[in-house]
């Protein structure tokens, strides 16, 4: 992790821009190939239409259902936002919300038809308030999804992603990256830390804990469970992330601990790719059969054009027959 001064332009770590360019190159070919096939196109279409559909009905829940922040919702949390906007100055303010969450410690940005989405969990809020280093760091970090594109460039990549290794690192490797945004948002690193450790074991235990003992355990289990969970999570481990943040408060350059090597072999067939597998398989042996019929008829077709074109060749070799005057 790469230490202060944390600027706008080193918010984005060289790991992510390098996971990132070897999957556009992997998804191209994947959108090449399911081009080619034709059959995977209608697919893929149905697939992006559920998934839209499926983001169109959350974005309709928060919409309906939470509360949106604006100048007379929520003021002082509204102003929080404007300050952390200016920090990154995206293009089109996103619509911020807050949520009733049930305890649960949390944020999340979405995207929809266009539109940008940033999503505050309200007990989050009840903890630290409208304006603190704390929720200006979970601003900061959501923002930076959308400032660094996260969200359209997995649409990009979606046929990568059923990959192992490569695609759980990147976005990993994304999740780092933004939280970075969150600590230059946050004004205070110290702040940023407890948002962490906050998420991890609430307020008050939050308030009793040592950040520099919570990021040991990252480097102390380091077994085989642990790196396969590390391989196959699309989030850094929190206490990897304090580690991270308490690199940047200190000056530092953090290491990143080894992994079992076993992991990397058993992260083959975790749930997840077994799954997608399934899914790529069963949709492959339906689609085999229309598209071996499809050859069939195709050749038929050609063989059928071809008789006709010979046919009419020997009909105009034939000597035409002589011209007879009526007697």
């Amino acid at each position: 992790m790469y230490p202060l001064p944390l600027t706008l332009t080193n918010l984005t770590l060289p790991k992510e821009k390098t996971y990132f360019n070897i999957l556009r190159v992997l998804a191209i070919l994947l959108w090449v190939a399911i081009a080619a096939t034709f059959i995977g196109i209608p697919y893929a279409l149905l697939i992006g239409l559920v998934l839209w559909m499926v983001n169109g009905l959350l974005v309709a829940h928060l919409r309906s259902e939470g509360v949106q922040v604006s100048a007379e919702q929520f003021p002082e949390l509204y102003q929080t936002f404007r300050d952390v906007l200016t920090t990154f100055n995206p293009k089109n303010e996103p619509e911020l919300y807050v949520i009733q969450s049930n305890g649960v410690l949390n944020a999340f940005a979405t995207r929809h038809s266009g539109r940008d989405f940033v999503v505050i969990f309200s007990s989050i809020l009840d903890d630290y308030g409208y304006d603190s280093p704390e929720i200006r760091f979970l601003i900061g970090h959501e923002l930076g999804h959308i400032s660094a594109k996260h969200l359209l460039k997995r649409m990009l990549l979606a046929p990568a992603m059923i990959l192992p290794w490569l695609p759980p690192a990147y976005s990993r490797a994304c999740e780092a990256s933004c939280d970075r945004y969150g600590a230059l948002a946050a004004g205070d690193i110290d702040g940023a830390i407890n948002a962490m450790m906050t998420l991890s074991a609430g307020k008050m235990p939050a308030s009793k804990m040592s950040p520099a003992g919570f990021a040991q355990q990252h480097y102390q289990h380091r077994d085989f469970f642990v790196s396969w969970h590390e391989l196959n999570s699309f989030y850094p481990t929190l206490s990897q992330r304090v580690s991270n943040l308490l690199a940047i408060k200190l000056g530092t350059y953090q290491p990143s601990p080894s992994r079992h090597p076993m992991a990397y072999i058993f992260t083959l067939f975790n749930l997840r790719n077994l799954v997608i597998l399934y899914v790529v398989f069963i949709v492959g042996a339906i689609a085999m059969p229309v598209v071996l019929k499809a050859r069939k008829q195709a050749a038929a077709a050609r063989h059928q054009i071809q008789s006709l074109q010979k046919n009419t060749d020997d009909v105009s070799d034939e000597p035409a027959a002589p011209a007879t005057t009526p007697e």
